[in-house]
C-alpha cells in the first residue's frame, strides 16, 4: 500500500490494482466452491471426488459463457455434473431428471454443445 498526502494535507492510501484483482479472484474461487456445497450438499463433494478418480463420461462446452460441463456417472448409477470455468469449479449438482437423455437436453437448452 502506498500512502501519500493530498493537497488538503490528508493521507490517502493507494492500493495497487493487482492486489485488488488478486483479492477478487481469491474470493470468487472460494465462493464458487462454497456455492456447490451450500446448494447441493454432500453430493457436490462426491461428484468432485468421483472426477478426481476418473475422467468425465461426457464433456460439453458452452460457447456463450466459456464454461464446461463435466458429466460423470456416480457409483449410485446417477449422473453428476460439475460446471467448470477457467479450470475452477463453478458448481456441482446431481442430475435430478434421472436419465442421461434428459440431462443432455437440459445442458443443450442451457447453451452447452458436445
Amino acid at each position: 500500500m502506498i500512502s501519500t498526502l493530498n493537497p488538503a494535507g490528508k493521507a490517502t492510501h493507494n492500493i495497487p490494482v493487482r492486489h485488488v484483482v488478486l483479492a477478487v479472484l481469491v474470493l470468487a474461487i472460494v465462493a464458487y466452491g462454497a456455492h456447490a456445497i451450500e446448494r447441493h450438499g454432500e453430493y457436490a463433494q462426491r461428484i468432485r471426488q468421483c472426477l478426481e478418480q476418473k475422467p468425465p463420461d461426457i464433456v460439453m462446452h458452452n460457447p456463450f459463457t466459456g464454461r464446461d460441463a463435466l458429466c460423470v456417472k456416480m457409483p449410485d448409477g446417477k449422473f453428476g455434473v460439475q460446471i467448470v470455468e477457467d479450470g475452477s469449479e463453478v458448481t456441482s449438482f446431481p442430475n435430478k431428471s434421472g436419465t442421461i437423455e434428459k440431462l443432455l437436453r437440459y445442458l443443450f437448452n442451457a447453451g452447452y454443445v458436445e
